[in-house]
């Protein structure tokens, strides 16, 4: 740690604080900090995001990863899981700005942004990023036989968590149909889907 302080203090002597190798050598040092000492990974990426925006603008991949790798921290080890969110969020948003909207990238991120909020019971949120990931899907690839494994498998159980037992079935029953054509009747994971759909029709009886 100490020798990548030193080569800083040193750059910064030639280049001036804002320039995009002290962007990176802030990222990297903050980086070294993420798991014992979060607070100052953060202090150092802020500084990595400050200088990335004074150099490239809002709209540009590297302040977008900025706020990816800030929201990280504010995940683990921080557990501050709605400022992680806010992160993601603005690393998303940049990311449609750069790539557009229906990007195989952009489908990749939202069902990852997808991911954290089912991980964090933010499932109303999970709902969206997931569907958004689907339609986004079946936009580039028209054919769901080759959309990402358990999209509609995460969509369901996300309203079967909220409650919306119709709407889980009806996601959850794609997923099924989509295992049957791809795997067979036999296969562990059709196995697994159809109880899921048993255990959801369970929960709509006993309303």
């Amino acid at each position: 740690m100490e020798y990548y302080e030193k080569a800083l203090k040193i750059e910064l002597s030639i280049l001036g604080e804002n320039h995009p190798a002290i962007a990176d050598a802030y990222q990297r040092i903050g980086l070294l900090y993420e798991d014992e000492e979060p607070n100052i990974a953060l202090s150092y990426l802020n500084k990595y995001l400050k200088i990335s925006l004074s150099v490239y603008g809002e709209n540009h991949i590297t302040v977008a990863n900025a706020y990816k790798v800030i929201g990280s921290i504010y995940e683990s080890p921080l557990c501050d899981y709605d400022k992680a969110l806010k992160y993601y969020e603005k690393h998303l948003e940049i990311s449609v700005s750069v790539c557009g909207e229906n990007d195989s990238d952009i489908a990749s991120r939202c069902y990852e942004v997808g991911i954290f909020c089912y991980l964090h019971k933010k499932y109303d949120k999970a709902v969206e990023y997931f569907v958004n990931s689907l339609n986004i899907q079946l936009l580039l690839v028209r054919n769901e036989n080759f959309i990402r494994k358990t999209t509609y498998s995460n969509i369901g159980e996300a309203y079967e968590f909220l409650g919306k037992y119709n709407k889980a079935l009806e996601y959850c029953s794609k997923e099924l149909n989509l295992r049957l054509r791809l795997l067979g009747d036999n296969h562990p994971d059709t196995k697994l889907i159809r109880d899921k759909i048993e255990i959801i029709r369970g929960e709509t009886e006993s309303l």
